[in-house]
C-alpha cells in the first residue's frame, strides 16, 4: 500500500510515533489517565460500582466518536442486515455507520427526523450607538481602517 501524497516523511513519522503511541494510551489525555501503569483501574473500578457492572464491562475512551466507533463495529450484523439510522445523528456515528455498511455489505436506510423545535425567529439586530466625539476630535473621522496601513513615513 502506497503513501498518500501529503503523509510526511518517514523520518518524521518515526520520530512522532513514540508520542502518538503514548497519547492513543490514554483514555482521556485531558485527564490524564494513563494506561499501562494501572491508575486507569481504580477509576474503571469505581465507575462500575456505580453502574452495578464489573470492571470487565467498562471502556474508558478518549471520547464520543471513539466510543460510537467501537459499539459500530461490536454490533452483530450479518450482510444484509438493516440499519437505521436519522439525520440528526453525530456526524462520526453517520461515518462509522457508512464504512460498516460498506465493509459489510450491511443496508443503511436514513430517515428524516425533524427538529424537535424551530429556531426562534431572531429579532432584527439593533444598530450599535455612533461614538460621540471627545476633547475636540472631528465626529466624521473614520477610525483608520487596513487600507491606512502601513502608515506613510
Amino acid at each position: 500500500m502506497c503513501c498518500p501524497r501529503n503523509a510526511p516523511p518517514r523520518s518524521v513519522q518515526a520520530a512522532l510515533r513514540p508520542t502518538a503511541e503514548f497519547v492513543n494510551g490514554m483514555p482521556n489525555v485531558n485527564r490524564n489517565l494513563a494506561f499501562g501503569d494501572g491508575t486507569r483501574e481504580k477509576p474503571r473500578a469505581r465507575l462500575a460500582g456505580r453502574l452495578r457492572a464489573s470492571a470487565s464491562e467498562v471502556v474508558l475512551t478518549r471520547g464520543t466518536t471513539e466510543a460510537l466507533n467501537i459499539i459500530t463495529a461490536g454490533v452483530r450484523l450479518e450482510r444484509g442486515d438493516e440499519v437505521i439510522t436519522r439525520n440528526l445523528d453525530y456526524p462520526s456515528l453517520r461515518a462509522a455507520w457508512l464504512l460498516r455498511g460498506l465493509r459489510d455489505g450491511i443496508h443503511l436506510v436514513e430517515v428524516e427526523v425533524p427538529a424537535l423545535r424551530p429556531d426562534p425567529p431572531r429579532r432584527p439586530r439593533e444598530r450599535a450607538p455612533r461614538p460621540v466625539a471627545r476633547c475636540g476630535r472631528d465626529p466624521t473621522r473614520r477610525p483608520p481602517g487596513p487600507e491606512s496601513w502601513p502608515p506613510a513615513t
